[in-house]
Parts: C-alpha cells; structure tokens; sequence
C-alpha cells in the first residue's frame, strides 16, 4: 500500500469503508482455496469492526449506479464493478492494487 494511500485511511478525520462485496469476494476465495490468509475470517471481521471501519450493504443505488457503468471489454469482473458503482454512489475513492480498476479513473478516484 502507498505512503498516501496509508495515511489517508489512518487519518481519524476520514470514514473508512469497506463493500461487503469484496468481504464476500473473500470468501468465495477463501472456499475455493485460491486466496490464504494468515487470520481467520472471523478474525478479519473483528478487526474490521474493532478498527471502525464500516461495512457497506449492497444499496439499490449501488446496482443503479452498476446498471449506468459502460461496459469495458477489457474489465467484465461482476465484483470489482460492483465495488467502482459503489464507490462512485457513496463519493468514496478505491484503495486496490488491481491495476483493472485504472479503466475508471475517470469517474472515482483509485488509490494504492
């Protein structure tokens, strides 16, 4: 993670979201066994909740938002759409190493 991206998320002026689509994301992973993690998911959850990060339930206007993004050949994953209509709907930036999401730049701001 960048020195900005860091210190954007441990600054206690800024909410810190994180999509329940990604979290589910993870499990869906994590019961493929595609993805290891050195905590359980429990545990992730706790720290999630223990550290004041927010949890944000999938919204109509989220699939709203979903529905009016342009369709990029180059970047059909469900999830990470899902994610960027998210982000746009709640005016939040990305924190994601997934270079995929750069196609939307334009319309949320993507940090790493």
């Amino acid at each position: 993670m960048s020195h900005k991206a860091r210190q954007i998320i441990e600054d206690t002026n800024n909410e810190v979201l994180v999509s329940a689509i990604g979290l589910f994301e993870i499990s869906i992973k994590l019961k493929l066994c595609k993805l290891v993690l050195r905590k359980s998911l429990a545990d992730i959850f706790q720290d999630i909740k223990n550290a004041g990060i927010v949890t944000i339930s999938i919204q109509d206007r989220h699939l709203l938002e979903y529905q009016s993004l342009e369709l990029n050949p180059e970047h059909r994953d469900p999830f990470d759409r899902l994610i960027i209509a998210t982000a746009i709907s709640e005016q939040a930036a990305i924190v994601s190493i997934d270079q995929h999401f750069a196609y939307y730049q334009n319309l949320v701001e993507i940090l790493w």
